[in-house]
């Protein structure tokens, strides 16, 4: 009698610890609930084996025990997971600004380049307010720009000619 008691018990708890009903979306369980489940189990048996006189007194006594203990244990798991989160998306948002500040100020750097270096070659040019979205380098030559184009000083107005370049070419 005891051993199939026995056997009865740890086939339930087997069966309660790996089930796993096909659905198409599953919810997980939270670390409290999980770790609460498996106290209650885990205790309820405890305590059914230890106390041998009222084995139904003894597991329920076991499993508030083990119900508790493994609440708590779940939910400082899910108190740690929750602080990794935090610093991995503290972390991800330092490196996002960090990179922000490095694209304009490459920006930066490209205007005042462009703005320094006369594009007609007929003296100082007129700086050009260019915005950050416009910081590609040309990849011809000075002398072919310098002979080619002139600045486009209504770069962004789409109602004027090349209003999308930052250089004009020459109509001659």
């Amino acid at each position: 009698m005891k051993t199939n008691q026995l056997t009865l018990l740890l086939a339930l708890l087997l069966f309660v610890t790996f089930y796993t009903p096909a659905q198409a979306q599953r919810r997980r369980l939270k670390p409290q609930a999980k770790g609460g489940i498996i106290g209650t189990v885990a205790g309820g048996a405890a305590g059914a084996l230890i106390n041998r006189r009222n084995r139904v007194v003894g597991g329920l006594i076991g499993g508030a025990i083990g119900g508790t203990t493994g609440y708590l244990i779940g939910k400082n798991k899910d108190n740690k997971n929750k602080a990794a989160a935090r610093l991995a998306a503290a972390e991800a948002e330092t490196a996002r600004e960090r990179e922000r500040r490095e694209v304009a100020e490459r920006a930066a750097e490209e205007r005042a380049a462009l703005a320094a270096a006369p594009a007609h070659g007929l003296g100082p040019a007129k700086p050009v307010a260019l915005p950050v979205a416009a910081t590609a380098k040309p990849t011809t030559s000075p002398y072919v720009l310098n002979a080619s184009f002139l600045t486009n000083t209504s770069y962004g107005d789409q109602a004027t000619p090349y209003g999308s370049s930052i250089y004009r070419r020459k109509s001659w």
